[in-house]
């Protein structure tokens, strides 16, 4: 496991997803696209589960962007929970 000193930052508004690049799976590129479907989609919800999250980039993303009050995050990866 990297060390978390190499690790990385992106903000989402106030919020910021610290993360080691290995455990990127493409949810800070191309996962953003979620933001524009939910939003036209659904709007804003109470709560937001993300399954095989990651880092959470896009859960975190609709967070910061109020489209839900509440986030929970899961991955079966115990380097990505931890």
């Amino acid at each position: 496991m990297e060390n978390l000193l190499n690790s990385k930052i992106v903000r989402y508004g106030k919020i910021r997803v610290r993360f080691l690049s290995y455990l990127e799976g493409g949810g800070r590129n191309f996962g953003q696209e979620f933001i524009r479907v939910v939003k036209e989609k659904f709007g804003k919800v109470e709560h937001v589960f993300e399954y095989c999250a990651g880092p959470g980039f896009i859960g975190f993303s609709l967070l910061a962007r109020g489209l839900c009050k509440k986030l929970s995050l899961a991955d079966v990866n115990t380097d990505e929970v931890e």
